[in-house]
């Protein structure tokens, strides 16, 4: 009886806004008789790939739920941003006077 690993894995790539992703893997491996190979092969595939599905699926609910905190979050930051180049510029044009 000769025995082999088989290791399998799945990933998944969410893109968010602002140019983030939030990755998603799984890996399994098991040591199986050459003969079952390629069922053993078969089962661990689709094992990760649930796996992948099922974190991406909560994953995907807890964004939903967080939506607008998130957005709020961004557009908060975006106003400080623009609010700071202001104060900036109007810094540098007072210099520009004196």
């Amino acid at each position: 009886m000769k025995l082999i690993e088989i290791a399998r894995s799945f990933s998944f790539k969410l893109n968010l806004p602002n140019y983030q992703n939030a990755d998603f893997f799984c890996s399994q491996k098991a040591e199986v008789e050459e003969k079952e190979a390629e069922k053993t092969s078969e089962k661990l595939h689709s094992f990760c790939k649930r796996e992948v599905i099922k974190s991406v699926n909560a994953f995907k609910k807890i964004m939903e739920s967080h939506k607008e905190t998130y957005l709020d979050s961004i557009w908060h930051r975006d106003i400080s941003e623009e609010s700071q180049k202001v104060d900036y510029q109007a810094e540098e044009e007072e210099k520009d006077e004196l």
